[in-house]
């Protein structure tokens, strides 16, 4: 059964390597998500709303940021958009992933709502429009 890091299953979730991390690493998540600043992008507001974090942000932040960011990449799962596939993951209502840049040169972290009230459905992709779905 697929489940996000909370233990709730969503629409799409994580398979069962979540069931592989300890509780601190979960704490750790909540805590490094819940101290840096999530801007929203509006550059992508109509196709793809999201916000992000920036590294250089937070400097003090950084190892939890390197962390988080492998982390994603370690026990996420795979989603396609726009033909190109990410890692993400889901923890409680939302979905993080990162740009697949190597570690030194990833500077930011995405964030979006997972499935629910609060997601931005887009129709299939449309070649004019190039907007993909999540």
């Amino acid at each position: 059964m697929n489940r996000s890091i909370s233990g709730r299953v969503p629409g799409c979730g994580m398979d069962d390597q979540v069931s592989n991390l300890l509780p601190e690493e979960l704490n750790r998540c909540k805590r490094f998500i819940s101290t840096v600043p999530w801007k929203f992008a509006t550059t992508a507001a109509k196709t793809n709303p999201h916000w992000y974090t920036l590294k250089k942000v937070k400097p003090e932040k950084s190892a939890d940021f390197e962390w988080f960011v492998l982390l994603i990449r370690r026990v996420g799962r795979v989603e396609y958009f726009w033909g190109k596939p990410y890692t993400v993951l889901d923890i409680d209502e939302w979905k993080y992933w990162t740009m697949g840049n190597p570690l030194d040169q990833t500077t930011l972290i995405n964030r979006a709502y997972l499935e629910g009230e609060h997601t931005w459905q887009l129709k299939k992709s449309d070649p004019k429009t190039r907007r993909g779905t999540w």
